[in-house]
C-alpha cells in the first residue's frame, strides 16, 4: 500500500510531527480527494491544547474543511468523478440511530466533526474511524458529503465554507430577513464579517455591530451607508441606548454572538424586544435548550446554530 504525507499531533500542546500514514481506498460509496487547501479555525488552538477536550484519540490528523480535486471514486458513486474541484464536508453521523433516521442528524448521537472534535459524548468513536483530516495529502470521505465546485470559487476560499456556513446557518434560524433587525456581537471576527455581507445578501433593513477593532468597523460600514452601523465595545457609550435609538426604541429581531468571550455580551442582551431570537455558536457544542432572560422579565429562546456541516461548533471567533 503507498503511503501519503501527513501531520499529527503527537501531544497535547506541542507542534505537530510530520510522518507517513497509508493512503486511503475508497469503498463503494467513497470520494478520494487529493487535498488542496485546509481550513483552520482559530478555536483548533483551545482544542489542541486541553488535555481532555473531545478530540481524535492522540496522535491525530486534524484539518477541519478540505477543498480539493477527486482522484478516484467508488464503484456505486454516481455523479461525481476523478478531476472534479470539490469542498469535502466534515460533519459526520452515523445515519442508523433514532435521530438519523428522523432527519435530525444535527442531534445524531455520534454526531462529529472529521479531523477537529467530537461534538457528542460518543462522537469520539466515529471521529477515531475516520483519521485523516485535512493536514493530509488526502481524505476520504463518502460521496454525500462531498459537494462539486463551480468554476466561480476557487479552493482556498473554499476551504473557508464551513466556517462561513456558521454564520449563515446562525442568520437563518434566527430568521434575518427583508425588514428585519439584527445586533451582530464580535462582528470584526471573521464569523461577524461574514454575518453582515450574509444579512446584507438576506435583506436586512438595519445591521448593528459591536466590536473592537475601530478601523475594520468604519470599512464594514461603507459596504452598506445607512444600513450598517457600529460601535467598539471599548467606547464609553450606553450600547443599549444606541441599539435602541437605532431601531427606533423597538429594540433588535435577532441577536447574533459571535463572540466567545462573555466580556461583551451582557449589553446586547438587553437591546432585546421582549421576544428576540438569538444565535450563538456555543461550547458545549450540544444544542441548547435553555431560554435565556429577557429585559422585560419574559423569556427568549437562545439557539446554537448549526454550521454548513449539520452540526453545532465551537466558537470559531473571538473578535
Amino acid at each position: 500500500m503507498s503511503q501519503i504525507r501527513v501531520a499529527r499531533l503527537v501531544t497535547a500542546g506541542e507542534p505537530l510531527v510530520l510522518g507517513v500514514a497509508d493512503k486511503p481506498t475508497p469503498g463503494p460509496n467513497d470520494v478520494l480527494v487529493k487535498v488542496v487547501a485546509a481550513g483552520l479555525v482559530p478555536n483548533a488552538y483551545n482544542i489542541i491544547t486541553v488535555v481532555g477536550a473531545p478530540v481524535p484519540t492522540l496522535p491525530a490528523v486534524f484539518g477541519l474543511d478540505v477543498s480539493g480535486v477527486i482522484e478516484a471514486v467508488g464503484d456505486n458513486v454516481l455523479i461525481l468523478k476523478p478531476g472534479d474541484r470539490v469542498y469535502v464536508d466534515p460533519h459526520m453521523t452515523c445515519g442508523t440511530c433514532t435521530s438519523c433516521r428522523r432527519g435530525r442528524e444535527d442531534i445524531c448521537r455520534y454526531n462529529s466533526l472529521r479531523g477537529y472534535v467530537a461534538l457528542t459524548p460518543e462522537g469520539g468513536e466515529l471521529l477515531n474511524q475516520n483519521p485523516l483530516g485535512g493536514l493530509s495529502e488526502y481524505v476520504i470521505a463518502p460521496d454525500a458529503r462531498i459537494a462539486k465546485l463551480p468554476d466561480t470559487v476557487d479552493l482556498r476560499t473554499a476551504a473557508r465554507l464551513g466556517y462561513i456556513g456558521t454564520s449563515y446557518a446562525g442568520l437563518k434560524k434566527v430568521g434575518v430577513g427583508p425588514g428585519k433587525t439584527v445586533l451582530i456581537n464580535g462582528v470584526t471576527g471573521t464569523l461577524g464579517l461574514a454575518a453582515v455581507a450574509i444579512a446584507l445578501g438576506m435583506g436586512a433593513t438595519t445591521i448593528l455591530g459591536i466590536g473592537r477593532n475601530r478601523d475594520v468597523m468604519h470599512r464594514i460600514e461603507q459596504l452598506a451607508p445607512g444600513r450598517i452601523s457600529t460601535h467598539s465595545s471599548e467606547d464609553n457609550i450606553d450600547l443599549v441606548a444606541w441599539a435602541q435609538d437605532a431601531t427606533g426604541g423597538d429594540g433588535v429581531d435577532a441577536l447574533f454572538d459571535c463572540s466567545a468571550t462573555a466580556a461583551t455580551a451582557t449589553a446586547p442582551t438587553r437591546c432585546w424586544p421582549p421576544s428576540p431570537r438569538v444565535a450563538a455558536p456555543s461550547w458545549p457544542p450540544v444544542a441548547s435548550t435553555a431560554r435565556s432572560p429577557s429585559p422585560t422579565g419574559t423569556s427568549s429562546p437562545a439557539t446554537s446554530p448549526s454550521s454548513a456541516h449539520s452540526g453545532s461548533p465551537p466558537p470559531r471567533s473571538t473578535n
